[in-house]
């Protein structure tokens, strides 16, 4: 008997963990404490320079529909960005110090910050939070006029004095690099219902040219040409030797379209298009490796008011070079078109569903994510993160295998 696509009988153990989890997502929240929303950062018209104080304001809205209980941080952390790619997290202080307020639906409330700009920072600079939440606000700083330095006059020798708070600080004059280094794929540590399919990913992209180079200016398109990787691990945390079952290694070279919406209805419509070569680095009968092209075609949709994104977007694979030794089939089961849906609030729960559909029988995957730092006092960076999924080729080396399970876990990128 052929098993049907979507076999939705559950384990006794999937049920319980399914309607923990969720239970814990739906009915949890309401009851947590409230969330300090993202402050909107504005300077002040006056000149800057660097070296020297800074005020800007912090603007905290309500956009939720219930008076909000609001204490601004005492200080923030920033990234400042210079246009060559140098990063340096400063702190700024509020002034005066901040005081309890009651904060009524639709309103915002300003809190004053000083900002002291690093001595060696100036010219344009792209000031954001450091958790990368918000906009980037771009301010112009003068140089410094007098730095004060310790001059060899034998040598001519000049060393700024600059201080450095933290190890980013001084790491970030080596690493030149780093704002063009971002996440891409989910990041995540999910348990199986069963512990045996449990699953790990990691991802990352790097932009491989500089924006502000000669090549990125005079041909745009360029800034969105990144290299990228993404690693999947099986694991089976129900053998003593808690072996993997399974990895997949997908390095990819793509390339990534600015916003093409010219809609006021449209968010944002983006083009995604690469080369991405996929392997399980297993030798003999176990090997499998595919190679493949995509474009994927991605619409997103915002309504500012509710804070409610929905994007939506298709995925069309063509094959080449599928490894015929051992598993000449593959896009049987893996299919040459996909679906991912993702719809949610801003920092809020967001539900991502994939369908894959082949030859063989459509897949689908869900994962519905919630952002726990207001369950612990705004203190955890992390998601809670339900997986749900249905799927053929789940893994490379069993990718006739229909695979059905749950998954509870922690994502640190959704």
């Amino acid at each position: 008997m052929m098993t049907p696509p979507f076999p939705w009988r559950l384990s006794s153990l999937s049920r319980h963990l399914a309607l923990g989890a969720l239970a814990c997502l739906l009915f949890c929240v309401p009851v947590v404490a409230q969330e300090v929303p993202k402050p909107l950062l504005r300077f002040t018209s006056q000149p800057m320079t660097a070296g020297q104080s800074a005020t800007f304001f912090a603007y905290f809205h309500n956009e939720s529909g219930d008076t909000l209980s609001l204490e601004p941080p005492s200080q923030l952390q920033l990234e400042l960005t210079t246009n060559s790619g140098s990063t340096r997290l400063v702190h700024a202080r509020a002034t005066p110090e901040p005081q309890l307020v009651k904060l009524p639906p639709g309103h915002f409330f300003r809190q004053e910050y000083q900002l002291s700009l690093p001595r060696d920072f100036a010219e344009t600079l792209g000031v954001q939070l450091a958790e990368g939440a918000g906009t980037t606000t771009l301010i112009q700083v003068a140089p410094a006029p007098h730095l004060a330095v310790d001059i060899n006059r034998d040598s001519g020798d000049y060393l700024p004095d600059v201080s450095y708070y933290s190890l980013k600080d001084i790491e970030s004059l080596y690493q030149s690099y780093t704002a063009d280094l971002f996440t891409y794929e989910p990041i995540y540590f999910l348990v199986g219902s069963d512990p045996a399919n449990s699953k790990f990913q990691l991802s990352f992209k790097y932009r491989l040219l500089n924006r502000s180079g000669s090549l990125s200016q005079k041909y745009p398109w360029l800034s969105g040409l990144f290299f990228a990787y993404t690693q999947t691990s099986f694991w089976d945390l129900a053998s003593d030797s808690i072996p993997f079952n399974d990895t997949s290694y997908k390095p990819q070279l793509m390339i990534q379209t600015e916003n093409l919406s010219r809609s006021d209805a449209m968010a944002g419509f983006f083009v995604r298009s690469g080369l991405t070569h996929e392997s399980n680095g297993r030798d003999g009968s176990g090997s499998r490796s595919t190679n493949y092209f995509y474009i994927k075609p991605m619409a997103v949709f915002y309504h500012q008011a509710s804070r409610l994104g929905i994007m939506i977007s298709p995925k069309f694979l063509v094959y080449i070079n599928n490894d015929k030794d051992n598993n000449s089939d593959l896009p049987d089961y893996r299919g040459h078109i996909e679906l991912e849906t993702r719809i949610g609030r801003a920092h809020s729960m967001m539900l991502t569903t994939n369908l894959r559909f082949a030859r063989k029988g459509t897949s689908i995957q869900t994962d519905l994510t919630y952002p726990i730092d207001s369950l612990l006092g705004n203190n955890l960076n992390v998601y809670l993160h339900l997986q749900y999924s249905n799927s053929l080729a789940e893994s490379l080396v069993d990718y006739r295998k229909r695979t059905e399970t749950f998954r509870l876990g922690l994502s640190f990128f959704r």
